[in-house]
């Protein structure tokens, strides 16, 4: 069973049940600009993509992508964790929040848990994170975590740049 916590936040493995919260969060805005449209439009979608995308990696990778609580609320407020793209040997970093949750510093307290999490637990030495050229906001959280562009390694159509992070 996976679980971390921070002073503010705890982190959990995702459950079919969160499927209303995966729902909503796959419906964002900025989820839609910045990571892409899943075509989740219904709870019967969002179940299945709990079970296929998040649970399956739990069993086939050992981690994934994890929900992301408020302490003080017990509210679920984001996702957070690693993912393993293309049989790549390098995880990448992935977190992805509500927007009532933006701008209290939830993005790099949660950043770094999985930071931690994947260098000291799981024995990673190097992390790297994926970023839409035009979000900003994502681009100063990993430039604060230490994170560095790796100018050799842009996506295909130059809309994404690629950032590093060795331990």
């Amino acid at each position: 069973m996976i679980e971390l916590e921070t002073p503010r936040l705890q982190f959990r493995a995702a459950k079919v049940n969160d499927a209303a919260f995966f729902l909503a969060i796959l419906n964002t805005a900025d989820w839609l600009q910045y990571i892409g449209n899943r075509f989740v439009k219904t709870l019967v979608d969002a179940e299945r993509y709990v079970k296929v995308n998040i649970i399956a990696h739990y069993k086939g990778d050992g981690f994934g992508m994890l929900v992301i609580t408020e302490k003080k609320s017990g509210c679920a407020i984001g996702l957070a964790g690693l993912v393993k793209r293309n049989q790549s040997d390098t995880m990448e970093l992935g977190y992805a929040l509500m927007p009532d949750s933006y701008g209290k510093g939830y993005a790099k307290e949660a950043s770094k848990a999985i930071i931690s999490w994947s260098f000291d637990i799981l024995g990673f030495d190097k992390l790297k994170a994926a970023v839409k050229c035009q979000n900003s906001y994502s681009i100063r959280v990993l430039d604060q975590l230490g994170f560095q562009e790796d100018p050799t390694a842009a996506d295909a159509d130059k809309s994404a740049m690629i950032f590093i992070l060795n331990k």
